[in-house]
């Protein structure tokens, strides 16, 4: 993960709407985080001050937020684009990552997969839904 090379994911399997960020770290300032239903909206920060957006009343499923450059962001839910943002980057958070929680406040969303990195292409973040969330949804149902 670099400053304008990032990307945030969580697979959450229940339906929660707390507004809390199952993932990420937050400095104060710059936060690297991912809040899949705050409300009727997605918000994330990668590398950045200030929160980009998107509409979304989805609560369950494999959400990602990708930074492609200093002014781009991309927000997906299930492997397609929800929305983009031009928001820009300021500064690599100084926080540790967390996930199930940020900055030691615990999310009430149990979180069953969550990574972070580079940037992903659009290609790459649609194979990772279909080969790390669908297989695990596949998995769950058999056990269940």
């Amino acid at each position: 993960m670099t400053l304008n090379s990032a990307h945030v994911a969580v697979m959450l399997l229940n339906a929660s709407d707390n507004g809390s960020s199952p993932i990420g770290d937050f400095d104060g300032a710059n936060g690297t985080f991912i809040v899949p239903s705050n409300g009727a909206s997605l918000v994330c920060r990668l590398n950045q001050a200030s929160s980009s957006t998107t509409a979304n009343t989805t609560k369950k499923g494999y959400f990602l937020a990708n930074r492609s450059a200093s002014n781009a962001v991309q927000m997906d839910l299930n492997g397609s684009q929800l929305g983009t943002a031009a928001t820009a980057s300021s500064a690599l958070p100084t926080a540790a990552m967390q996930v199930c929680a940020r900055n030691g406040v615990f999310s009430d969303n149990p979180v069953a997969l969550g990574h972070w990195g580079s940037s992903l292409t659009s290609t790459d973040r649609q194979n990772i839904y279909r080969r790390a969330f669908l297989p695990i949804l596949r998995y769950l149902s058999l056990v269940a």
